[in-house]
């Protein structure tokens, strides 16, 4: 059996000064775990004095979780939240599906990023919440790169931004098993997926990633077999990639994204339009 059951290959589009590859929801895939969503942005150079400018959004019935591999951007929302995300850091924004819920956030690059040629490589992904917590209030959470447990040995290193690995766990909780890893591996280094994880997926960030002896491009999303322990090595001299998963999503999705949003969330995104 082949150890990737299934590759996306991302579809690329604009989104504010900034081209990003979105893999899924796609025809090949519609979800790996709770993760309904999945957009890698970067690595590229931003124009000094333009910067990101990511339009308003609004969302209702998921968390939206956002890391960076390299750079900083400010995140701003309905909730009154106004966040620099830096290099290593993960930020959650909650958007229960109760009666008046829905929240409008965007991302852009701060004062700081605009002054210089910035870089920038990141992933925001879209997390599906448990059917039981549609009606949870409205909220956002930042996770400081201090916050959150890594683990090395000789030829890799990672940082948990969600779930259990190697013993060790996040300081980023959520309601079902969830995975989620930004994996290093060097030139000579190895690792094993878990097994013990329902459904698993990942993607490189910036180079070819060997799966049981198979090369796969970076950017490719590629789902795993699941029931085993599957090797990980890099085909170039570095590579980082990130790799997620968790308990098989059974939400009825289509109506996600739709906000009934408060009347907050609609002054903001007035705002943000100006």
């Amino acid at each position: 059996m082949n150890s990737v059951i299934t590759k996306v290959v991302p579809r690329t589009s604009d989104i504010g000064n900034l081209k990003v590859k979105q893999a899924w929801p796609s025809i090949e895939r519609r979800s790996v775990g709770p993760f309904v969503f999945w957009d890698q942005f970067g690595p590229s150079q931003l124009l000094a004095g333009i910067g990101l400018d990511v339009r308003p959004q609004p969302h209702i019935g998921l968390v939206s979780l956002s890391y960076l591999f390299e750079g900083q951007i400010q995140h701003r929302d309905s909730l009154g939240s106004s966040v620099i995300c830096r290099l290593g850091a993960v930020s959650l924004m909650l958007a229960g599906a109760g009666a008046g819920a829905g929240v409008v956030h965007s991302e852009r690059s701060d004062a700081f990023s605009h002054q210089p040629i910035g870089k920038l490589c990141g992933i925001q992904s879209w997390v599906a919440l448990p059917t039981e917590m549609g009606g949870c209030s409205l909220d956002f959470f930042h996770f400081e790169k201090g916050m959150l447990p890594v683990f090395s040995d000789v030829g890799f290193c990672g940082r948990f931004l969600m779930g259990e690995w190697h013993g060790l766990k996040s300081a980023v909780g959520f309601p079902s098993e969830t995975l989620c890893v930004d994996l290093e591996l060097f030139q000579g280094g190895e690792i094993e997926a878990p097994a013990s994880v329902e459904e698993r997926a990942l993607s490189s960030m910036n180079g070819p990633i060997v799966v049981d002896g198979i090369i796969y491009p970076e950017s490719e999303l590629l789902v795993l077999a699941p029931g085993r322990g599957i090797r990980l090595l890099a085909a170039s001299h570095w590579m980082d990639f990130a790799t997620c998963g968790g308990i098989s999503c059974q939400l009825q999705l289509s109506g996600l994204n739709k906000p009934r949003m408060t009347r907050k969330a609609v002054d903001f995104l007035e705002c943000l339009k100006k």
